[in-house]
């Protein structure tokens, strides 16, 4: 159930990603930062605003009633979970999951920076607390498992990433 809500809010946030991403390579364009035309780096990074926008959406983000009482309200709800249950498992593992693109994503959208899985980890944990910041604004409560989940799947995502590119490579050297 969570996978298929999950699903339609990366399909609804297409048509918003490509609004941004036109205007955002307009911008690149205009300023000149942008002159040959990558076709697979624009698709990664289409994909990557895809992601943030439903991730934003998922989480509640988008959409959003912000309110300065809430937040202080909820600076008091900040919560870390001590007792495990089946519940509380399945819902960590689903932050954990949520965040695998994101560490996937970023050592191919950002290429021009030599990632390793510290680098990683901090965005995704930064990326992470700003989610949660946010959330506070709209009354919902804030727990650092989501965080160090959150952070944890950027980190297995960018795990995978590194494996791919590892047997990509493998492959080159085996076809010369």
């Amino acid at each position: 159930m969570h996978i298929i809500q999950g699903l339609i809010h990366l399909i609804r946030a297409i048509p918003l990603a490509a609004a941004i991403y036109a205007a955002l390579l307009a911008i690149s364009w205009l300023r000149k930062k942008r002159s040959l035309i990558q076709r697979r780096k624009m698709i990664f990074e289409f994909f990557f605003v895809v992601y943030i926008i439903a991730i934003l959406d998922i989480t509640g983000i988008i959409g959003m009633q912000f309110n300065i009482d809430w937040f202080i309200h909820s600076l008091s709800s900040i919560g870390f979970h001590t007792q495990i249950d089946k519940g509380t498992l399945w819902m960590m593992m689903l932050n954990m999951a949520l965040f695998v693109p994101l560490g996937i994503l970023i050592p191919m959208v950002i290429s021009n920076m030599k990632w390793n899985g510290i680098k990683v980890f901090v965005l995704g944990f930064c990326f992470s607390i700003a989610i949660e910041f946010l959330q506070m604004f709209g009354g919902r409560m804030s727990e650092i498992n989501d965080v160090l989940m959150n952070a944890f799947g950027t980190l297995m995502g960018y795990f995978i990433f590194s494996i791919l590119i590892r047997i990509n490579e493998l492959k080159k050297e085996k076809d010369v």
